[in-house]
């Protein structure tokens, strides 16, 4: 058999009251397409004549009657009762059957449950992670050694028909031992690991499939330069997919549980959500689109770094709902004009609401032609977890207009006018105007591109009594970079630092180091901490009160690239950039508050050259607020030695100098990484990476941190080992983590 049939039977059997009946469309021997049924007592020998032979055939009874096998349960379960009954009369004018050897089958029955034979696998598994943390005089030391052992199935299956229930299942059980010794103090822990993934769709061909899953997951990763973490993370949910051809729509709901935490438990976050999802879309023509979105998202977190302010948490539940609306008209359908309308309201720790309306219109007037209109009415209330209740109604109206003076030249205007009230007090209007050029021409050995700005603001701002809120400003940490946000005023002590979505709040401290200025601040992320690089933050601060006045800004930019497609010098790219703001209050009563006036002039070249990439540049920043000079430059070689083997080499270099904290900052890193596949069934792969940085008031920062994994197959047996040392020191901290990982699987 193909798989396991549970809760059903095999036919034929002993005389079970059953019969079988020939198709009277086939001639000869009753081979033809007859049901095996049930009847009330007709039961006969083998090699007995059937007892109700058709009458033209009934010489040829006494022949044996070859069987056939049990009919597939899809059979008609009527036609089957309707047989039951015809077959069950007696036949007039035949006697009881000779006795003798009986061959009859019983009903058949559906398969209440049906799996294909499960795919099974044995993970034995170690690991190790060995910690020391050395500040001034005292040494703090961790290990732990795991020992795992784990046994997964696999299988699919369906429940009566895979079309009513199809089944795809994972589930993993094992022992687990740990050895711990921290400082001394020796302890062992003996658990359980269990893991699944258990998916079931309902009526999966039908208008309305329902799938129905629940996932659980452990398992290590490493933060560069800091500590191996431990994942926990379990998800629950059920989705309604309604596929209807009018308004199809899906329904989902999600219990989500994750628990993060590092092995020498100083850092531990624990987050659990329900999520509530439902989006529906609505098509009445090719040129009309409407869609419905809501999400209901509740939840609590806990943050728990030793040392480091201790236990934290927030408390959350958001309601979002957002309707929009896009109709095509026009020649060719070029036109378009777009609406939606969002709602935010959050609640618990943090609370928020923003009601958010606009249209944008857009036409295309010509080939060469095009303008475009949008309105945004946005109101704000702000709870006192950020400080005093405020409401923000805001209104903007943009006019853009965009045309192709030549095939290269392009040419676009933009106006715009603001109005912001702030209650209880405060409030701005804003006028902007900005006129762009962009230049694109084939040139000899290449291409050249250019731009040109030019830009108006003033913004007249009312007096306010009370603290002004910056709610989630998006920011991103390129490498060591500081970022800086400028606003005249900050209030020390009111940043808060979330990931993307405004759940996870990280800790100064542990995952950044802030500097506040009466202008600006200076936000720098951790080596080690759980802000990446490259990773998106939202930014929320308290600005102080402020008396009436108006600023107005000037801006001239100026930017140009000679790209080099030809010639010996392919792949060169120069640049150039330049930026001239000028800021001026004319009636500042209030001498805290600074113009932002600023010039920034930056070069830069890169070339490709075949494997190799190189970029440099400088950037001169002058700025009334926070004046900067920056080089940075970087290189990178990627190299296939063969089919088999790569190699990657890459190294990057910054120096910045910030001229009004007299603070110097360099960071100069280099990394490397090969693979080799020595044949198919054994691969290894290792890197290296070092960091050197210094910062004048922070204070140096080194890093050091080696990776090495060979993994290895041979038919139904893969194993691996992963070792993997960092080491890190800023100021007068140092930590050293080493972890090995060790996996053999077998699989039957």
């Amino acid at each position: 058999m193909k798989g396991q049939r549970i809760n059903s039977r095999t036919a034929p059997v002993e005389c079970r009251n059953a019969a079988f009946i020939p198709s009277p469309g086939t001639p000869g021997e009753g081979k033809g397409e007859g049901l095996l049924l049930p009847s009330r007592g007709a039961c006969r020998k083998l090699n007995a004549p059937h007892p109700c032979p058709l009458p033209e055939y009934r010489e040829r009874g006494k022949e044996r009657v070859a069987s056939r096998p049990a009919p597939r349960p899809a059979a008609s379960r009527l036609i089957a009762l309707a047989a039951f009954g015809v077959a069950g009369l007696p036949c007039a004018g035949h006697a009881k059957a000779d006795q003798g050897p009986l061959l009859v089958a019983e009903p058949t029955k559906l398969d209440v449950l049906y799996l294909e034979p499960p795919q099974a696998w044995l993970d034995l598994k170690y690991f190790r992670d060995d910690e020391t943390q050395k500040s001034n005089a005292v040494t703090n030391h961790f290990t732990e050694d795991q020992f795992q052992e784990i046994l997964t199935l696999k299988t699919t299956g369906y429940i009566e028909h895979p079309n009513l229930v199809d089944l795809k299942l994972q589930g993993s059980f094992g022992l687990e031992q740990d050895l711990l010794d921290e400082d001394g103090k020796k302890g062992t822990e003996n658990g359980t690991f269990y893991g699944w993934d258990l998916n079931a769709t309902i009526l999966r061909k039908e208008e309305l499939p329902i799938t129905v899953f629940s996932r659980r997951t452990e398992d290590y990763f490493n933060q560069p330069f800091g500590p191996s973490l431990q994942s926990t993370f379990e998800t629950d949910g059920i989705i309604f997919d309604w596929q209807n051809k009018t308004v199809p729509t899906r329904i989902e709901y999600d219990h989500l549980t994750e628990d993060q935490k590092a092995l020498d438990g100083l850092q531990n976050f624990q987050e659990t959500e329900d999520v509530v999802t439902w989006h529906s879309s609505y098509q009445p023509t090719k040129q009309d689109r409407s869609s419905f979105d809501y999400t209901l998202n509740t939840g609590t977190t806990s943050n728990n770094g030793a040392n480091f302010g201790g236990q934290t948490g927030t408390d959350f539940t958001d309601h979002t709902i957002s309707l929009t609306n896009e109709l095509d008209f026009g020649p060719n359908a070029a036109d378009y004009l777009q609406s939606s309308l969002n709602y935010l309201n959050q609640s618990g720790t943090y609370e928020f609401s923003d009601l958010r309306y606009n249209e944008n219109l857009y036409l295309q007037h010509s080939d060469n032609f095009s303008t475009s209109f949008s309105y945004l009415l946005d109101k704000e209330n702000v709870g006192g977890s950020f400080g005093a209740i405020t409401d923000q109604l805001l209104q903007r109206g943009d006019a853009q207009a965009t045309y192709h003076l030549f095939k290269s030249l392009v040419a676009v205007a933009d106006l715009s006018i603001q109005r912001a009230d702030i209650e209880p007090s405060g409030g701005d209007t804003d006028y902007s105007g900005a006129l762009s050029f962009d230049y694109t021409k084939l040139v000899p050995l290449g291409k050249f591109s250019a731009n040109l700005g030019l830009s108006y603001d003033q913004t007249d701002n009312d007096a306010s009594g009370q603290e002004t809120h910056i709610i989630n400003q998006q920011q991103v940490f390129h490498g060591t970079t500081p970022l800086i946000i400028t606003a005249n005023n900050i209030i020390a002590g009111s940043l808060m630092i979330s990931d993307s979505t405004g759940i996870r709040v990280y800790r100064p401290g542990l995952d950044y180091v802030v500097r506040s200025f009466p202008n600006y601040l200076e936000i720098e992320r951790i080596l080690g901490g759980n802000i990446q690089d490259g990773q998106t933050v939202l930014i929320s601060y308290n600005v102080a009160a402020q008396p009436a006045n108006t600023v107005r800004t000037n801006s001239l930019s100026l930017g140009g690239r000679y790209q080099f497609d030809v010639g010996p010098l392919r792949g060169l790219g120069l640049y150039a950039q330049y930026i001239d703001q000028s800021q001026s209050v004319p009636n500042n009563f209030d001498e805290s508050f600074t113009p932002n006036s600023l010039v920034d002039k930056l070069i830069g070249a890169d070339y490709q050259v075949g494997e190799l990439r190189f970029l440099a540049e400088q950037d001169w920043h002058h700025s009334s607020i926070a004046p900067y000079n920056q080089f940075r430059a970087d290189a990178r070689w990627t190299h296939p030695i063969s089919d088999r083997a790569g190699f990657t080499l890459e190294t990057g270099y910054l120096m910045a100098k910030y001229l009004q904290t007299n603070d110097m900052l360099t960071d100069f890193t280099v990394a490397a990484s090969a693979n080799y596949q020595f044949s198919s069934e054994l691969s290894v792969n290792g890197s290296v990476q070092y960091q050197d940085q210094d910062d004048r008031l922070f204070g140096p920062t080194r890093g050091m941190q080696e990776e090495l994994e060979v993994q290895w197959s041979h038919r139904n047996t893969t194993a691996y080992i992963q070792f993997r040392n960092s080491n890190i020191r800023y100021n007068i901290l140092t930590n050293q983590v080493q972890t090995i990982q060790i996996g053999i699987r077998r699989t039957f």
